[in-house]
């Protein structure tokens, strides 16, 4: 059993508990994608920049709420392989302009290990990938934009999830299914999702200092603030990264 197998199993029933879950199967084609989104998957990639004004919907701001973190599992079949669960309010459908969001990942794989769980929380962030989608955290909590005219051409959820896992599937090969869950319910239901993240995060937590402590640093001792760009030591674990993704 994974350490988080028991956490997939309070996500089901969280899922089970709303009644208000859509299933939708991803999509396979990156040229179907397209239609929906404009994706920036070859060339310069940057990170997407939607001001104020240019947003159609802002999603997980501070006063609405938001959670995200992702689950995996060496036992594949737990995962229901490139489904994607929506539960609330699709992107065209809100009549808000804000609202809150939740965003959980699943992935499996018989041969994953802490280290290929440790890389994939590392390189979520898609934003640079999709035009007119703009995340601006992804630590605990996710806050996002998406641009009138990303809304205008067809952006959704089952896009966005398509892309993550098909972002998934590239950078980690061995990941043999992928699932994704989305949240724009009700900030109770964030707040729900949110205790079973507070316990995936204290995982991921210790799963983060046992990598860094198997490269040789110690991350506990790090300057308070985690502010490497002025800490002395920088170098060292930049190549100790590079090492350890080698």
């Amino acid at each position: 059993m994974s350490v988080y197998d028991l956490h997939i199993d309070r996500i089901r029933e969280f899922v089970e508990k709303t009644g208000k879950e859509r299933v939708m199967p991803a999509l396979q084609d990156l040229n179907e994608l397209g239609k929906s989104l404009t994706l920036k998957l070859e060339g310069k990639k940057g990170s997407n920049i939607v001001l104020k004004s240019e947003v159609f919907l802002e999603l997980g701001s501070p006063e609405v709420g938001s959670s995200s973190f992702t689950l995996y599992s060496d036992n594949p079949d737990l995962i229901k392989h490139e489904q994607i669960t929506l539960i609330g309010e699709d992107v065209n459908e809100s009549s808000s302009k804000v609202l809150p969001f939740g965003q959980v990942i699943l992935v499996g794989g018989k041969d994953l290990t802490e280290e290929d769980y440790y890389l994939l929380n590392q390189n979520l962030n898609i934003s640079d990938l999709i035009e007119g989608y703009m995340i601006r955290s992804t630590t605990e909590n996710i806050w996002c934009r998406i641009s009138k005219d990303a809304a205008k051409k067809g952006f959704n959820f089952k896009g966005l999830g398509s892309v993550l896992i098909w972002h998934i599937k590239e950078i980690l090969p061995k990941v043999e299914s992928v699932e994704v869950l989305f949240i724009t319910s009700s900030k109770e239901d964030i707040r729900e999702l949110n205790q079973i993240g507070i316990d995936v995060r204290e995982i991921a937590r210790g799963i983060k200092e046992r990598i860094w402590r198997e490269r040789g640093v110690d991350i506990l001792k790090c300057a308070p603030g985690g502010h490497c760009g002025s800490c002395k030591d920088k170098t060292v674990c930049d190549n100790i990264r590079k090492m350890g993704a080698s």
